[in-house]
């Protein structure tokens, strides 16, 4: 194991879980022990996933029947966005936009691939007409949005939910430990925050590429900034959050 003079402290804490696209994976201890684990006995990384994936089960669960509650409390269809924004007139908290997010996104990220899908097989047989066809690396580049929209759907409402939750423990707590419950919901919100970002830059990737999807696509980038919006208005936390973390 590297020495511990290289590790940033505590820099696992509130980042993204993409260690495939981490840059400081150098630089943290959890990275190296988990790589360290796992080589030592493989089948500890099928575990971990098996773990990992029953846990987002778990929280897609929750998301799930949150915004069940909320669709029958105000008498809403989920997919009606007119609805929705009729009920945050009156009272929608960012959880449940952020929740409303999640289950779009997972529906059309379906839709989205068929179309990758289908615009690969008319690509790669335009490849074999056309040397050094450009159509390729747009599709790479489409394939790479669809990656980042994939992995962040997820990661906004249960982090959104997260900042609340250790935001209001903060308040119950005195001492070091509301300090504490108030920097992880300050670092649970960057990630979010982070992740909003991130997801309307890819989702404006596929707008301008798209031809079947051109309306689903601009309706999640609206809702991706009224919740980018709302963070900041709520969790403004996450404006000022340091990461990685400085010694």
């Amino acid at each position: 194991m590297k020495s511990e003079k290289t590790y940033i402290s505590s820099i696992y804490n509130h980042c993204d879980r993409w260690c495939e696209r981490c840059k400081y994976t150098a630089q943290c201890e959890l990275y190296s022990i988990e790589i360290e684990r796992t080589e030592k006995d493989s089948s500890l990384a099928q575990n971990d996933m098996n773990d990992f994936a029953k846990e987002l089960h778990k929280s897609f669960a929750d998301t799930v029947k949150m915004i069940e509650e909320y669709a029958k409390k105000f008498n809403l269809e989920i997919s009606s966005i007119e609805k929705v924004q009729e009920a945050e007139q009156i009272t929608t908290p960012l959880s449940f936009l952020a929740a409303k997010y999640f289950i779009d996104a997972a529906e059309y990220l379906k839709r989205l691939r068929e179309e990758i899908k289908a615009a690969n097989i008319e690509t790669a047989a335009l490849s074999s007409l056309i040397p050094g066809n450009p159509g390729r690396a747009e599709l790479l580049e489409i394939l790479e949005c669809f990656e980042i929209i994939q992995w962040y759907h997820t990661m906004i409402p249960v982090k959104i939910e997260r900042a609340h939750s250790s935001g209001t423990k903060s308040k119950s707590y005195k001492g070091d430990a509301a300090k504490y419950a108030m920097r992880d919901a300050d670092g649970s919100a960057y990630v979010a925050y982070k992740s909003v970002l991130k997801s309307m830059i890819a989702l404006g990737g596929v707008h301008s590429w798209t031809q079947l999807l051109k309306e689903e696509t601009l309706n999640l980038i609206i809702d991706a900034g009224r919740i980018k919006i709302l963070i900041e208005k709520e969790l403004s936390g996450a404006l000022t959050f340091v990461w990685p973390p400085q010694d």
